[in-house]
């Protein structure tokens, strides 16, 4: 796992902008001595692991860039320095002195970690062009979190000479979690899951006016692609009852996305995005032969003391316990915000679910290692079901909480989707 990601954080954290201060006055007059600016950060118990990967050296994605603005000023006042934990001062330190001098009234202040972003930062606009690592091998497990900050300051009203830098969370967090309800003899194996068809990139500006963008964030898409996020999975088994995390959980590979506007697949070529699992559905009976041989349609194998019927994918007239078919579920639309959670919890074989409905056939080409993938390739078999009904589900959708607000990063509000 890359070190630089902020991985499932209560909130990413609040750092203090601290002014040295001089104790004669008659220097704040002078056009090139002030208060010396240096950094150190300040954080709840909630938020102790972000200030370890901040305070991590550069090499391992540790600091953040800042930029300050004067107002009135021609040009900035720190223009996207690296600040860099000092273990000796306690401080993050930038690698040359910048003052506060009584002459700048109002500074406005912006950074973001990891450092590597592009950044376009002046004081007439900012931006920053992220794109999340995208892969269909290994979900979100290389990717990074960004956090990033805006605050404005006059001089003279900050308690202690010390700017407070609240960091925010940019990005959107996905999981998808699975459960069979099954309340018979239904097994569910999924070998992979991947969201499909949303946006791989955003540009995230700033605006000073924190009612018209919460957090002063707004984020638009120019130039993205639709693209595909996930990963294959070892076999995971869920008999009726039984759960599993898809993506997200102890692997970390959870998903941190761009927020977007999510418009949901309707199977008839819109491009919507669809959450894609490859998957396969047994009957598991006891005795190791089937009675009344001939009365199933299904394939039918043993294991032991039991036999099973194969229910998906059909796979011509032998029984294959390794062939896995594609089975999917349209995303509701939706809009995934900036420091929020999605949790999308599928339900198979409830009163109302059964194993979802055919995928589009130009879904992503994936090649699971020890899996038959059986494909669908009827296009009039497309968004009908699989299994009686489509799959069902709720999304979970929480905020990640500042230190200050909650030491618990779960909680969150239940959404019921259609």
């Amino acid at each position: 796992m890359n070190n630089s990601r902020f991985k499932l954080l209560s909130v990413a954290g609040v750092s203090l902008l601290i002014l040295a201060s001089c104790s004669n006055d008659e220097v704040y007059d002078s056009a090139d001595k002030g208060n010396v600016i240096s950094f150190t950060s300040r954080m709840s118990r909630a938020t102790e692991s972000t200030t370890a990967i901040l305070e991590k050296p550069l090499s391992e994605g540790g600091g953040f860039k800042v930029f300050a603005d004067v107002a009135d000023y021609s040009q900035l006042l720190i223009n996207g320095e690296t600040a860099e934990y000092n273990s000796t001062s306690q401080r993050f330190e930038i690698n040359k002195e910048v003052y506060w001098s009584k002459d700048m009234n109002k500074i406005y202040f912006w950074a973001f970690s990891p450092t590597d972003v592009t950044a376009a930062i002046s004081s007439d606009a900012q931006s920053i062009n992220f794109k999340p690592e995208q892969s269909l091998e290994k979900g979100g497990i290389e990717q990074k979190d960004l956090i990033v900050a805006y605050e404005e300051k006059e001089y003279g009203q900050v308690p202690d000479n010390a700017v407070q830098l609240n960091f925010k969370h940019a990005l959107s967090r996905i999981y998808v979690n699975a459960i069979n309800e099954s309340n018979d003899t239904k097994v569910l194996k999924i070998r992979g899951a991947w969201i499909v068809n949303v946006n791989d990139r955003g540009i995230l500006t700033f605006d000073k006016d924190a009612d018209t963008y919460p957090d002063h964030m707004k984020w638009v898409h120019t130039n993205a692609s639709k693209v595909s996020y996930g990963l294959p999975l070892s076999d995971v088994q869920m008999d009726g009852g039984i759960n599993a995390t898809l993506i997200g959980g102890s692997d970390n590979s959870d998903l941190m996305l761009v927020p977007q506007t999510i418009t949901g697949c309707d199977y008839k070529g819109n491009g919507g995005s669809y959450i894609l699992l490859l998957a396969r559905v047994e009957l598991h009976h006891e005795g190791a032969t089937h009675p009344g041989e001939g009365t199933d349609k299904d394939l039918i194998g043993t294991d032991g003391d039991h036999h099973i019927h194969q229910l998906f994918p059909a796979v011509g007239d032998s029984y294959n316990e390794n062939a896995y078919g594609y089975t999917s579920v349209a995303i509701t639309d939706i809009e995934w915000k900036p420091g929020y959670k999605y949790i999308y919890n599928l339900k198979f074989f409830g009163s109302d679910s059964g194993a979802g409905v055919y995928p589009p056939t130009n879904h992503p080409d994936i090649t699971v290692p020890g899996v038959d993938i059986i494909d669908n390739t009827d296009e009039k078999k497309v968004g009908t079901p699989i299994i009686d009904k489509p799959i069902s589900f709720t999304v979970k959708v929480g905020e990640w909480k500042n230190g200050a607000d909650s030491s618990d990063e779960d909680a969150d509000i239940d959404t019921p989707m259609k």
